[in-house]
């Protein structure tokens, strides 16, 4: 099994976008204050890994993606 982290800190931020760490918690503030205005539950100092792949990148996530496959269930007509 993969060991994969839900969360990203702000050190893991600061490295892969070349910010200061001060500017990577301030960025962790606005993402958790967008999602916390979206009704979900934050923790403070991380956020979630694919918010901030949406939010930073543009990426769908995986679930809206999943729904656009093809699924082999269906039988051919």
């Amino acid at each position: 099994m993969e060991n994969i982290k839900f969360y990203v800190t702000a050190e893991e931020l600061s490295e892969a976008y070349g910010i200061c760490l001060s500017k990577a918690y301030k960025l962790i503030r606005q993402l958790n204050a967008e999602l916390e205005a979206k009704g979900f539950i934050t923790v403070q100092g991380k956020v979630p890994r694919r918010y901030v792949e949406e939010r930073v990148y543009g990426y769908s996530p995986v679930s809206s993606i999943r729904e656009e496959e093809p699924s082999s269930d269906k039988e051919a007509v």
